[in-house]
């Protein structure tokens, strides 16, 4: 047998080494706390993994602690996970809307009584670690009946190698996932509904201006239209600059994200920042009477609503980084000053993150911006998912609202439609161009039976006389893409000449 622990990660900006631990004694989740918990685990690291970067699923090989839960050699009651305290690791938990996203612990193993052919055996509960098989087998179905294998897509004749046959360090250069923006995926992909990063919301969505810095793909768009971004440098532990008003909950802007200015705003103004709690009592003094501190260190709403400047988020009460929040600047951080010009991120600056990024994202027709990003509210009326999320969520759509994660979330538990996953390197298809590419745009595939194939996935044809040059590995020759940075670091004398277009 063999198990796999799955934990899906938040984004965060530094790393760290989380361990994992065999809990020694029985516990139940509504009454236990790290107080009456105690030092009930062996302190033995069973796995570890490393926490940190893009959001995403973090795994663990927990096989042999699996296999001495099973023989009784260990009671299972469960694992800890713990990390040094200098930093801080969030996992979506059991209580996330959406089953994909949800803790979970796959357990593989193989039975010789079921009835099936499953594992590693070689017939119906016989061969592998079952008794050896014996009397006819099959090539196909009993009887003879013979298997259609006969389609009604399209054929294509590939000429790009596999990428599964690369060896895994060489693939992970050119294949970096969740990508945000086309150049982290250079064997002959493009980029699909690019992932968020470290941005306030998805660069596919309309909404409040994005940090310059929070991804790749915005600092691109950031150069092309400064008026799309907040150009301000922040630590990157905060969500944006304290003079960005954002509708939507205030993840990430609290008094340690390393702003003095939004830490000084965050404790005068609690209502204003990320609200977390270790007592009840800064709930009542937060929020109001009635309201109760809980795991993982968040603020009930009293009688099921949030007091003003604050919204419902994942069943709990956070604060909003509002207009009112912004204009604290003036009078709490001097000398610092907020432009009298807001940047916003509007349809412009989305449609610049596809043609720049190489990237391509998903739209909703009649909404402001598709229902699985993140991005400003939508209209409820926009289509018929969207109005039922709202009749569950208002402040998805109510005006100061925002369409944040808890909202895409509900597309799943409450439309019961699938959002597509973010950041994924899809291969294009044999003859495929990018439409939103008017130019010539070569691309390096796989190497194929010797050679290497180059394809123009722009809707123009390549001209005659395009050198394409070899580098050496690690030579660091081509950081980006983007037009004005190119020709700074690549020159027609510079690798190995390979080629010349026809």
């Amino acid at each position: 047998m063999s198990a796999n622990l799955s934990l899906s990660q938040i984004y965060k900006t530094d790393t760290s080494t989380v361990r994992i631990h065999r809990v020694t004694s029985a516990w139940a989740e509504s009454t236990a706390t790290w107080g009456s918990f105690g030092e009930s685990f062996d302190p033995a690291i069973v796995a570890s993994f490393t926490g940190g970067g893009a959001a995403g699923v973090r795994s663990s090989d927990l096989t042999a602690l699996a296999r001495a839960w099973v023989s009784g050699e260990a009671e299972n009651h469960g694992v800890l996970i713990e990390e040094d305290p200098v930093v801080r690791s969030e996992f979506k938990s059991s209580e996330r809307p959406e089953i994909a996203s949800r803790p979970k612990l796959d357990v593989c193993y193989v039975t010789c009584d079921d009835g099936i052919q499953n594992g590693s055996e070689n017939g119906v509960d016989c061969g592998g670690p079952c008794a050896p098989c014996g009397g006819e087998s099959f090539e196909g179905p009993p009887g003879g009946s013979p298997v259609d294998l006969e389609g009604t897509g399209a054929t294509y004749a590939w000429s790009v190698g596999d990428l599964d046959e690369l060896p895994e360090s060489i693939a992970a250069q050119g294949t970096q996932e969740p990508c945000t923006t086309g150049e982290d995926c250079q064997f002959d992909q493009h980029c699909d509904n690019p992932a968020q990063g470290a941005c306030a919301h998805d660069p596919c969505a309309t909404g409040s201006s994005l940090l310059s810095t929070c991804s790749g793909c915005v600092t691109k768009v950031c150069d092309a239209n400064p008026n799309c971004c907040t150009p301000t440098a922040v630590p990157g532990d905060c969500a944006h600059d304290a003079c960005v008003a954002a509708p939507g909950a205030a993840t990430n802007m609290t008094t340690t994200c390393g702003d003095a200015c939004i830490a000084t705003i965050c404790a005068n103004h609690p209502r204003c920042c990320d609200i977390t709690c270790s007592t009840t009592a800064q709930c009542t003094a937060i929020i109001g009477t009635g309201s109760t501190c809980v795991f993982p260190g968040r603020c009930t709403a009293p009688s099921g609503a949030c007091p003003p400047g604050t919204i419902l988020s994942g069943g709990r009460c956070t604060g909003v980084w509002s207009a009112t929040c912004a204009g604290y600047v003036a009078t709490e951080c001097a000398p610092k000053t907020c432009s009298a010009t807001t940047p916003q991120w509007d349809a412009s600056c989305v449609a610049l993150a596809g043609s720049l990024c190489g990237s391509s994202c998903e739209t909703d027709p009649g909404c402001a911006h598709d229902k699985c990003y993140t991005g400003e509210r939508l209209n409820a009326g926009c289509n018929a998912c969207v109005s039922q999320i709202c009749d569950v969520s208002p402040s998805c759509c109510a005006p100061g609202g925002a369409w944040t994660q808890s909202c895409v979330d509900l597309v799943e538990s409450v439309c019961g439609e699938t959002c597509p996953e973010q950041g994924s390197c899809n291969a294009y298809l044999p003859g495929e161009t990018n439409p939103a590419c008017s130019l010539p745009d070569l691309t390096i595939g796989v190497p194929c039976g010797g050679t290497i194939p180059v394809c123009n996935r722009g809707t123009t044809q390549a001209p005659a006389g395009i050198a394409i040059h070899r580098y050496a590995a690690g030579a660091g020759q081509l950081p980006s893409s983007a037009p004005s940075r190119i020709l700074d670091v690549c020159s027609p004398s510079g690798g190995t000449l390979a080629c010349t277009t026809a």
